[in-house]
């Protein structure tokens, strides 16, 4: 798992954290009419963080799959691949992301369908350019030809070929 895929969590995390911080903290406020108010609200941000975060993790992580990182050919830059398969609730979806060697989130360059078999191809064309070679034509967003994190993005969907 990539720290770009990590990185949501944490925030979240966090919330529930400075939460239960706050809750511990306004235990000490000597005015009731503030402190009952305070801690409810405390508790609630907490509970409700805590759990939108376990169900984002169980949702996230129970249904995707990932290919190795593919590394820029300087090492600049990270291409990840993850696909989602939807089962009953709808078609199977790829998901290609780019960001910097440095950087802590990455940008979402390409969203199509594909599971593990006819996930998009990617290639480094070079330092800075990414080929995504695809076979289905449900695609649903893409950046081809734009520049995104310093990347530009190349798009290639292969004539059908006939047999």
């Amino acid at each position: 798992m990539d720290v770009s895929e990590v990185w949501p969590f944490v925030k979240l995390a966090a919330v529930v954290v400075l939460g239960g911080v706050a809750f511990w903290v306004l235990r000490r406020v000597r005015s009731g009419w503030v402190r009952i108010p305070a801690r409810l609200l405390a508790a609630g941000t907490t509970t409700i963080s805590f759990l939108v975060l376990v169900l984002f993790a169980v949702t996230e992580q129970g249904c995707s799959m990932r290919a190795p990182a593919l590394w820029s050919p300087d090492g600049g830059h990270l291409a990840l691949v993850r696909w989602g398969m939807q089962g009953a609730l709808g078609a199977d979806g790829a998901i290609v992301r780019v960001r910097p060697r440095g950087g802590w989130s990455s940008e979402i360059v390409f969203r199509g369908a594909g599971w593990a078999g006819s996930a998009p191809a990617l290639r480094w064309l070079d330092d800075t350019r990414l080929e995504i070679r695809y076979w289905d034509e449900r695609v649903y967003e893409h950046r081809c030809g734009e520049r995104v994190e310093g990347v530009e993005i190349v798009c290639v969907r292969p004539a059908p070929t006939s047999s």
